[in-house]
């Protein structure tokens, strides 16, 4: 690498938080603006190169309902589901977007990431609040794409 910033997108209004999936071959963004609340899905390629742009979860329809909060924080547990914040708390959607779950809350939460001794405690951010939920699963290990040999390097 050559220090060079390459753009990804351009278009993404509020982009705030992102995670890989844990294989580090996909990149969810989100987009904290009320007027298009959605987390999009890009693909990462082996030479990291990002591709592909889909729309992964629309909750503009909450937030214009005046549900607390916007897509904003998320994290990655070890099945690949997605644990991100959205109008009302927390939504859980599986790699292919479908909604499995979601914590609601009545303060808008801004970050979540699991923790504690056995990875299994989601801890989350809202307001003037510091919340944890012990939950039935591991929070992935942080990674990075898989890139080229020694472009990793800062």
């Amino acid at each position: 690498m050559d220090g060079t910033v390459t753009l990804i997108d351009g278009e993404l209004t509020f982009p705030n938080g992102l995670a890989f999936s844990p294989d580090g071959r996909t990149l969810y963004v989100s987009s904290s603006d009320p007027e298009k609340a959605v987390i999009m899905k890009y693909a990462v390629g082996p030479d990291g190169s990002v591709s592909g742009k889909t729309l992964f979860a629309d909750f503009t329809s909450d937030a214009k309902a005046g549900k607390p909060g916007l897509p904003d924080g998320m994290t990655v547990d070890e099945h690949g589901n997605l644990w991100a914040t959205a109008p009302g708390g927390i939504r859980i959607l599986s790699p292919d977007g479908k909604a499995i779950g979601r914590i609601d809350h009545d303060k808008p939460i801004s970050n979540a990431a699991f923790g504690g001794p056995d990875g299994r405690t989601l801890f989350m951010t809202a307001s003037d609040q510091i919340l944890a939920l012990k939950t039935n699963v591991r929070g992935a290990p942080a990674r990075m794409p898989v890139l080229p040999s020694g472009s990793n390097k800062p």
